[in-house]
């Protein structure tokens, strides 16, 4: 029995609720059901929407909520990144493979500013290459940080017009392939590693942050594997990071430890 109103609240198909089928929102709550990674993020940046010439990656479809103003491309041949098409180390999943010596990035079609203070929350499925250093997600210009993380001192650094957040990692193996949830609340800014449950995090204040890159900050490039990059500028809820941990973790054949606050 599908049913679009219940007291007058309108709700759509999808969930169970007490055995009466038809609901995916009441009183403006989601459920699980219909709650997903691409529902709840802004920006979703997977191998799976890749556009390529050969094996390189021209451009990048995001497949989050904000469409396609947040699209990734690389008109230069020869700084685009490699895709992976079948990724042992991912469930056999599609996967992107920067290279620093090539200068290997991707442009966003528009900037992504969000503000670190206001509540972010980010989601990352990826791995350094055992002889590279950096790790980066979104950047721009030199102090845009959204992550970055470095393989030689395992530390993520987010950073806007102010801070930076240097949240200290250690002894974390950063080479491994895993799931990562970094947030900010406020002044706290974390990073949350999904196979061990471990959660690291600083106080520090990072102001606005713009973004331009996938896999660039200033002159720092990538040398990463990228299964997964996700990003909204809200702070999500338990059940929510949870949902999406444990989404993510089905798909690339990672561990995810239940995640609270």
């Amino acid at each position: 029995m599908a049913i679009s109103k219940l007291n007058g609240v309108d709700v759509t198909d999808a969930s169970t609720i007490q055995g009466v089928s038809g609901f995916s929102k009441i009183q403006g709550v989601d459920l699980a059901a219909s709650a997903s990674v691409y529902t709840l993020m802004d920006l979703v940046y997977e191998g799976a929407t890749a556009s390529v010439s050969g094996s390189d990656v021209t451009a990048l479809t995001n497949a989050g909520n904000a469409g396609s103003n947040y699209d990734l491309t690389q008109v230069s041949a020869a700084n685009r990144p490699i895709l992976n098409t079948s990724d042992g180390n991912y469930n056999s999943q599609d996967t992107i493979v920067f290279d620093a010596t090539n200068s290997e990035f991707l442009d966003i079609d528009n900037n992504y500013i969000v503000d670190l203070d206001a509540g972010f929350s980010m989601f990352m499925v990826c791995n350094v290459d055992a002889a590279g250093v950096w790790m980066i997600g979104l950047g721009g210009a030199a102090n845009n940080w959204f992550p970055i993380m470095a393989r030689t001192s395992s530390r993520v650094w987010i950073r806007g017009t102010s801070g930076p957040a240097q949240i200290e990692c250690a002894p974390t193996v950063m080479t491994t392939p895993r799931i990562w949830y970094i947030y900010g609340n406020g002044t706290k800014k974390a990073a949350y590693v999904g196979d061990d449950g471990n959660e690291f995090s600083i106080t520090a204040t990072c102001g606005t942050v713009t973004n331009q890159y996938l896999g660039r900050i200033d002159t720092l490039y990538d040398d990463c594997v990228q299964a997964h990059y996700s990003a909204t500028p809200n702070l999500l809820s338990e059940a929510n990071v949870n949902i999406i941990g444990n989404e993510l973790a089905a798909r690339f054949g990672k561990t995810w430890t239940a995640f609270t606050y």
